[in-house]
């Protein structure tokens, strides 16, 4: 939920809402390519170039199930301090938890 609320309006890829939210963070636990995650609140959705936002025309997704518009870069904030603290302070502690239940068990 502070995923939420401190990155939702920059990315709304990986933080627009709690069920994207809880994705994204599952890929930064594991650390497999978290730092795609973290430099889109580090630099702004629009200035860091391997973003999910390509143009001002957000893509149209086609699948079975209907079509569905791509995500769209509205509010481009910069924001590298607390993304630091953020993350920083999340892989930490997913990282304790995961090796604490490999040794525990």
């Amino acid at each position: 939920i502070l995923g939420c609320i401190l990155f939702g309006n920059n990315d709304p890829a990986h933080f627009g809402d709690v069920a994207i939210s809880m994705m994204s963070l599952f890929q930064v636990s594991t650390l497999a390519s978290w730092t795609s995650i973290a430099y889109v609140s580090w630099f702004g959705c629009k200035d860091y170039l391997g973003s999910p936002y390509g143009d001002e025309n957000p893509s149209r997704i086609h699948t079975m199930a209907g079509d569905f518009e791509g995500f769209k870069c509205t509010k481009n904030i910069a924001s590298p301090i607390s993304t630091g603290i953020f993350f920083a302070f999340y892989i930490l502690v997913t990282s304790w938890v995961i090796m604490s239940l490999f040794i525990g068990v």
